[in-house]
């Protein structure tokens, strides 16, 4: 996503929804953004208004409106790892939708369904009789590509492309709270050399996309003519303890 973004020559107000500590909005902010986040935990507005002034972050319960002092739309609306908490997704992308100037971006991520790592957590959390978060309470829905094509086609979203994505752990493995940058630097190795055996087969998994990751572009305008791919231009917008990001290359 942020790769995407950074191609894209005319930045502008990037809104966030369901930000978290405001990581995401941080990096934004680097390449260009005006950044503005929301979520529904007061705690961490209050944590990233007081370590983050450079971020407009606000408390919202629900489908609240923006503050008034904010723009009402926006050139990019963001809401990774949310709709699958929600029990209305339509009502959220509809909320989401709205949000969204004419030729602007929504960008969401979900939890793919396909994943390894849910058949196998799956496998493993039945056996030992524990709760798992890909469950209620923690998820209400499940998605796969095909899901999300048919949620999307019912909601009248035509202009949108669905690439497989993934959380590369393997960048940053932490320790006790701490990167490991010998451990990080070694796995990431193997993974160059995934293309080869016998590591063919990690790359065949992390090909299958823990993630999906949505693009949704509002009217006619084409986008996805824009090149995304990790550039080594970027590695100074990320710091050493930001512990995820997305790794996609696709035309």
């Amino acid at each position: 996503f942020l790769t995407f973004l950074n191609n894209i020559e005319s930045k502008g107000n990037l809104l966030d929804i369901g930000m978290g500590l405001g990581v995401w909005l941080g990096l934004a902010r680097r390449i260009g953004f005006v950044p503005h986040g929301t979520d529904i935990n007061e705690e961490t507005v209050s944590f990233v208004n007081n370590n983050a002034p450079e971020i407009n972050a606000a408390f919202v319960s629900e489908n609240d409106g923006m503050p008034p002092e904010w723009p009402q739309k926006f050139d990019v609306v963001t809401c990774f790892d949310v709709i699958e908490h929600v029990a209305d997704p339509p009502d959220l992308l509809d909320y989401l939708l709205g949000l969204v100037k004419p030729g602007g971006l929504l960008l969401m991520r979900i939890p793919n369904r396909d994943r390894y790592s849910f058949k196998l957590g799956g496998i493993v959390d039945d056996f030992l009789s524990r709760e798992t978060p890909d469950m209620p309470p923690y998820h209400l829905t499940h998605w796969r590509e095909r899901t999300v094509r048919v949620f999307l086609r019912n909601a009248g979203v035509n202009n949108y492309h669905i690439v497989k994505g993934g959380l590369l752990w393997r960048k940053n493995i932490m320790i006790k709270g701490r990167r490991s940058s010998i451990l990080s630097g070694f796995m990431n190795m193997l993974y160059k050399l995934s293309a080869v055996a016998p590591f063919a087969a990690v790359k065949k998994f992390e090909s299958l996309g823990t993630h999906l990751l949505i693009y949704i572009v509002m009217g006619d305008k084409k986008t996805f003519d824009i090149e995304i791919g990790v550039k080594r231009s970027l590695r100074s917008v990320y710091q050493r303890d930001i512990p995820f990001f997305e790794e996609v290359e696709v035309k």
